[in-house]
């Protein structure tokens, strides 16, 4: 499959693996990504959703996240309408 570099998005899902070693089959398409972290929060399994830290835990290590490429009209409701961890948007010139 080939998407227009015009029209490419991504889609992501949070996987319920904590290392790289807990992956047993690589997916298909896209990347795996480990290594980030929240700062004041913390993942929770339990709803799939970011929740209060822990009492004195300032960084928490983020599950794996899958990555993988999608057209932007298909990412609307589907787990890929922002980026998992955040924008920056930079203006040119200042």
């Amino acid at each position: 499959n080939s998407i227009p570099i015009d029209e490419l998005g991504l889609e992501y899902e949070v996987t319920p693996h904590r290392s790289a070693s807990d992956v047993v089959v690589p997916p298909g398409d896209g990347v795996l990504v480990t290594g980030l972290f929240l700062e004041g929060a913390r993942w929770s399994q339990d709803s799939h959703s970011i929740a209060e830290s822990a009492s004195k835990v300032l960084y928490d290590l983020l599950p794996i996240i899958w990555l993988r490429p999608a057209r932007q009209h298909q990412q609307a409701g589907r787990g890929g309408g922002g980026t998992p961890g955040g924008t920056t948007y930079r203006v040119p010139g200042v």
